[in-house]
């Protein structure tokens, strides 16, 4: 009897509150850098956990120790592991599957939250549109790195169980990063601009394949065209050698690679404007809310690029065309026929 009286007692009770909280909304450049870090983390987070992205990398790794492996002999006698063939051979291999990996999650980080349905709460937070998308994009890059670093450490792995550890890491650096990773970045930014642009996932997909595949078909086949400016992400390969390394190649390869990022960058400019936040928009809507969007900052900011690409091209065109000679179509197939004449 005693324990209801004192229930009875705690329950007619009434709670005065100390204080209220004063809540202050700040949108300084340090909270949106705050923002932009977080959500970089768990875009980064939401792509590398996916059980998708760890069967396809165990695949690509499987795969290219293979190949690794078929390729490491002549005849039935081994070949010595130097670094030239095997970051030539790892990355011939894995970076298709990276290629692959990067067009699927572009797609995914722009239609995640359509995809769970929390793209109503996650639309509505107090984050800027350039805080949504450039996280999406920064993950991406990161992925992309990650990616890299594993090329370079599948090198390393398999040179060193077969017993040679004379890594060269300058040469894996070298040649991953100036060659690989460019690739990389121009992939998934037109793989995120073409996402953005088109409201279904797969045939964003479709388009990504079609533009890689058909444009590249259609360009060389059809209409003969072989010059890099002209196909895109197209940049000319080159060998590396045992005795002379990279040779005079990088350079050239550095200015086309930078010519085709600044392309995609201004993609991904165009790709920040016409950014979908919210419930789906007819394409009138979206272009009203993108005019909307087209600041004097953003226009400042894609002009930047726009002539920056065109430098990387003309200074690419002039190294091509004027300093040497890059002949265009089947010209090596009219070389080859007049020396058989003669």
């Amino acid at each position: 009897m005693a324990c209801k009286k004192k229930s009875s007692k705690e329950d007619n009770e009434v709670f005065e509150a100390g204080g209220l909280m004063n809540i202050v909304q700040s949108f300084s450049k340090k909270v949106q850098r705050e923002n932009l870090s977080s959500l970089c983390k768990i875009e980064f987070l939401s792509t590398v956990k996916k059980s998708v992205f760890l069967v396809l990398t165990v695949i690509g790794i499987l795969i290219t120790g293979f190949v690794a492996y078929q390729s490491n002999q002549k005849y039935g006698t081994p070949f010595v592991l130097l670094t030239p063939y095997m970051v030539v051979q790892i990355a011939g291999v894995i970076s298709l599957f990276s290629v692959i990996i990067l067009s699927i999650y572009a797609g995914e980080a722009v239609h995640r939250t359509r995809k769970n349905k929390t793209f109503e709460l996650y639309d509505t937070l107090p984050v800027s549109n350039s805080a949504l998308y450039l996280s999406k994009i920064t993950a991406l890059v990161g992925v992309s790195l990650a990616l890299t670093l594993l090329v370079i450490l599948i090198g390393i792995l398999y040179q060193t169980f077969n017993g040679y550890f004379n890594y060269e890491l300058g040469m894996y650096f070298t040649y991953n990063f100036s060659k690989i990773f460019p690739g990389y970045l121009v992939t998934l930014l037109l793989a995120f601009f073409i996402h953005v642009l088109i409201n279904n996932k797969f045939l964003g997909h479709f388009i990504v394949v079609a533009i890689y595949i058909g444009v590249l078909l259609l360009m060389t086949l059809a209409f003969k065209i072989s010059n890099p400016l002209e196909i895109f992400g197209e940049v000319p390969s080159s060998f590396l050698s045992d005795s002379n390394g990279f040779g005079h190649y990088l350079y050239g390869e550095f200015w086309l690679n930078l010519y085709w990022i600044l392309f995609t960058c201004i993609l991904a400019g165009i790709g920040k404007i016409f950014w979908n936040r919210g419930f789906f928009l007819f394409a009138k809507e979206r272009c009203t809310s993108a005019r909307q969007r087209l600041t004097g900052k953003t226009i400042a900011y894609t002009l930047l690029v726009v002539v920056a690409f065109i430098s990387a091209g003309t200074h690419s065109f002039y190294n091509l065309k004027i300093l040497n000679q890059f002949e265009d179509g089947d010209c090596s197939e009219k070389v080859s026929a007049d020396s058989e004449e003669d």
